[in-house]
C-alpha cells in the first residue's frame, strides 16, 4: 500500500517555525533540518504504520515517528489511503502546550478496522442466484457471511497450516445450507478481518486473528492485506511455509498447498 502525504496547516506553520528558529544561527544547517524532516514524512507512504501508538489517544490510526528530538505527529486515513502530518514539535514542549488533542481530534474519526467487522449489516442471509448472478453462478442460492464469521474461521487455522477464500467459502455454504459462499464479501470480509487484527495488536492485544494464513483462490498470498505480499511471506516462513515467488502480475503463492490446507 502506497498512501499519499498530506500537511496540515498547523503541522506546516510547525516545520516553517522550526527552519526560522534554525536559520537565524545557520541558514544551510535549516535548510538540510528541513528537509530531512519532509523526507522523513515521506517514509510514511509505503510504510504508514511504521510510527507508534501515542498511548493519549489508543487509536492505531494516531500514531508518531521522531528525528532526533523531534516528533512527527500524523493521523493515518484508510479510504482512501492517506497520511496526514497533524503536527511536528520538540519533544521538550508538552502534547499540553500543543493543544494536541483538539487538533488531531478536530476531523470526524471514521469508522476502525474493529467497528467494521463487528459491523454485520443484516448479516448473513442465503439468497436466490438469479440475474446477472446466475451467468457466473449457475442456479441455486448463494450464502453472504457476516463478517465476524469469516473472520471466526480464519481464527480456526493452526499453526503450519493455510486456509483459501474458497475453502472459506465452501465453509460457509455448507453451514447456511447454501449451493455457494459469496466470493466478493468473503474476500472483503477476510480484507477487513486482517486489518482489524493489526489494528487489535497495535493497542496492545496479544491474540489476533492469525490472517496471514488466509491465501487467495488458487493459494496465492494477498497483496492487499497488512504490509503487503511481503509481511504475509515474511510470516508464513516463520511457521514453516515455502514461498513460491510469483509469476507475472500473479503475487507470491504457497508450496504444497494441498498438503497445508487446513479446511
Amino acid at each position: 500500500m502506497v498512501c499519499k502525504i498530506t500537511w496540515s496547516p498547523r503541522a506546516l506553520e510547525d516545520l516553517r517555525d522550526a527552519v526560522r528558529y534554525i536559520r537565524r544561527d545557520d541558514p544551510e544547517a535549516a535548510r538540510r533540518f528541513g528537509l530531512k524532516l519532509i523526507e522523513k514524512a515521506e517514509t510514511l507512504a509505503s510504510l504508514p504504520e511504521r510510527g507508534r501508538v501515542i498511548r493519549k489517544f489508543q487509536n492505531p490510526n494516531i500514531r508518531e515517528i521522531f528525528l532526533g528530538p523531534y516528533r512527527i505527529a500524523y493521523r493515518i486515513h484508510r479510504d482512501p489511503a492517506s497520511v496526514e502530518i497533524v503536527r511536528l514539535w520538540h519533544g521538550a514542549r508538552s502534547e499540553e502546550d500543543l493543544e494536541l488533542q483538539s487538533i488531531v481530534m478536530s476531523v470526524k474519526p471514521k469508522k476502525s478496522w474493529r467497528e467494521k467487522l463487528a459491523d454485520s449489516k443484516g448479516l448473513p442471509k442465503v439468497i436466490p442466484i438469479t440475474g446477472r448472478m446466475s451467468r457466473k453462478w449457475g442456479t441455486g442460492t448463494v450464502v453472504i457471511p457476516a463478517p465476524l464469521e469469516v473472520d471466526a474461521l480464519m481464527r480456526q487455522v493452526p499453526k503450519g497450516k493455510v486456509v483459501t477464500v474458497n475453502r472459506l467459502r465452501a465453509t460457509l455454504a455448507r453451514r447456511h445450507g447454501a449451493t455457494i459462499g459469496c466470493p466478493i464479501t468473503t474476500g472483503i470480509f477476510a480484507w477487513i478481518a486482517a486489518h482489524a487484527a493489526v489494528e487489535a495488536q497495535a493497542l496492545g492485544r496479544k491474540r489476533v486473528t492469525p490472517w496471514w494464513r488466509t491465501l487467495k483462490a488458487e493459494g496465492e498470498l494477498n497483496p492487499k492485506f497488512p504490509g503487503g505480499v511481503e509481511a504475509q511471506a515474511r510470516l508464513l516462513r516463520a511457521e514453516g511455509h515455502t514461498i513460491l515467488p510469483g509469476k507475472g502480475k500473479k503475487p507470491p503463492r504457497v508450496a504444497n498447498l494441498e498438503g497445508r490446507l487446513a479446511m
